[in-house]
């Protein structure tokens, strides 16, 4: 398996993970977030895990002293997706212990994430703050890429 068949198979894990266990993991110390430039854009790059231990091995070299932690599912929906799309900031999805996985626009993975919501028939689980349901987010993202293009 190349590394862009195993991207898109840990992307496709981490979105169905993150829906079902109402959670991301990120890599925190000090208040701040692993980040990475990304390999093909002079972008910056966060990245995201399904799982808390493969967070936790990629927890070596330069991010040698982060720990895993969790963020609600709706945190990272509401708060985490949209500031990072207009910073200009990539997402990584269940990136390996080598820093390899799949970069992509925020907004795009806002729209997947509530696809998959959608798809499971869990918004009712959902406790959303700043939106009043999913589509109001939904439009939000659909609009934000449509003034990319």
């Amino acid at each position: 398996m190349n590394i862009q068949e195993l991207s898109e198979r840990n992307y496709a894990q981490f979105i169905k993970k993150v829906v079902k266990q109402n959670k991301v993991w990120y890599l925190n110390k000090d208040g701040g977030s692993a980040v990475s430039p990304s390999t093909n854009r002079d972008l910056v790059v966060y990245p995201f895990w399904s799982d808390s231990f493969y967070a936790k091995v990629c927890a070596n070299n330069e991010w040698e002293g982060y720990k895993p932690k969790a963020i609600p599912l709706t945190e990272f929906l509401e708060v985490w997706l949209i500031p990072l799309y207009q910073d200009r900031r990539l997402i990584g999805t269940n990136w390996n212990e080598e820093l390899l996985g799949k970069e992509m626009n925020p907004a795009e993975l806002l729209l997947a994430l509530i696809k998959e919501i959608n798809r499971k028939n869990v918004e009712h689980q959902l406790k959303l703050l700043m939106y009043d349901d999913l589509a109001d987010l939904e439009h939000l993202a659909k609009d934000l890429l449509e003034g990319a293009s």
